[in-house]
């Protein structure tokens, strides 16, 4: 993920006061355990294949090395999921398109994963909706 004066792409282009859910803390419980011994890593490494296939071709990496195998750096894909959109949710690329599905959609609900394809750690980073895309106010030309 783009990173820019300590702020990422998402908190550049959203809105903060929109309705949107971090996962963080839960995440660095999880991996304290897992430090800890009290799970297993085959208990939170567990990607699917599909979502493994999704991180190699549309996931973008985020700079941070897995918090499992400390080896390779995670990637995030996002998922769109709404009316009229499979059941399964609807891959989405960061950037344009994510941007351009969330103008598109303000109804839908996007959803953030953390994947390393070396470990299969994964794990959802934060929900948010279309609606939380920041909407730049028009300049008005005096004729």
């Amino acid at each position: 993920m783009e990173k820019a004066s300590g702020r990422s792409f998402l908190d550049r282009v959203t809105d903060t006061n929109a309705a949107w859910i971090e996962y963080r803390l839960s995440r660095e419980i999880l991996v304290r355990d897992f430090e800890k011994g009290r799970i297993s890593k085959a208990d939170i490494c567990d990607a699917q294949p599909e979502l493994l296939r999704l991180a190699h071709h549309i996931g973008q990496s985020n700079g941070e090395k897995c918090p499992i195998c400390k080896n390779n750096q995670v990637v995030l894909v996002y998922f769109m999921f709404g009316p009229q959109l499979p059941r399964s949710g609807k891959p989405v690329a960061p950037g344009f398109e994510l941007l351009s599905m969330m103008k598109a959609r303000p109804d839908a609900n996007f959803y953030e994963v953390e994947i390393c394809t070396g470990c299969n750690w994964n794990f959802l980073m934060r929900t948010f909706e279309g609606a939380a895309l920041k909407h730049k106010k028009r300049q008005h030309s005096k004729s």
